[in-house]
């Protein structure tokens, strides 16, 4: 499903290199994926034939993570997106992004964490707003003005522990939900730790 400027939709979308990423992470669900595979047959077909720069439906997104969630829990859910999230900062889109702060800003939580609010309007529309404050060692990150299921927002976890990661930082991620329902994540972060010879 290819998107162009004259089919403009007022729905959630993605960028389809984003969707695809998030696809390849069920690989690690083993047989399991199989059966979302076979669910997301006509969704997955349509991302595999579109362009890395095409809108693609959010709502397909929030189904794979339902999916995904109903196979493996929360902790499936955090793993793919984890996954999804490390594959595309080699990618086209995230891989200059990624690559432009931790020079600019050094490598740490907090350079990912300035690109969060452009990278997230560069690649979705209609999907809301990332709004994120920083110190040294924590950072808060609002996701407003999209609704999606629990499942969905639970994926941003995985997110953040994948920044940890890929800066070599120790911390947690943690969400819990404002009350007019709009997701708030805590990330907080300390230098991993050097195990002696």
């Amino acid at each position: 499903m290819r998107s162009s400027g004259a089919e403009m939709s007022t729905s959630p979308e993605i960028k389809a290199s984003y969707f695809q990423a998030n696809i390849d992470a069920i690989a690690l669900l083993g047989p399991r994926r199989l059966e979302i595979e076979t669910r997301m047959a006509s969704e997955i077909a349509a991302t595999r034939a579109a362009s890395r720069a095409d809108w693609l439906p959010m709502a397909w997104d929030q189904k794979l993570c339902a999916l995904i969630n109903d196979v493996g829990g929360h902790e499936a859910v955090i793993a793919c997106n984890m996954a999804s999230f490390l594959a595309a900062t080699e990618g086209a889109f995230l891989r200059p992004i990624i690559q432009g702060a931790l020079r600019l800003f050094g490598v740490s939580p907090r350079a990912i964490l300035r690109q969060v609010e452009p990278t997230w309007a560069a690649g979705s529309r209609h999907a809301g707003s990332m709004l994120v404050q920083c110190d040294e060692d924590h950072a808060t990150i609002e996701h407003v003005g999209m609704k999606a299921a629990p499942e969905w927002h639970v994926g941003m976890v995985g997110v953040l522990q994948g920044v940890l990661a890929l800066t070599e930082h120790d911390g947690s991620a943690e969400m819990h939900f404002a009350d007019d329902g709009h997701p708030i994540y805590d990330l907080r972060w300390q230098p991993r730790k050097k195990t002696p010879r």
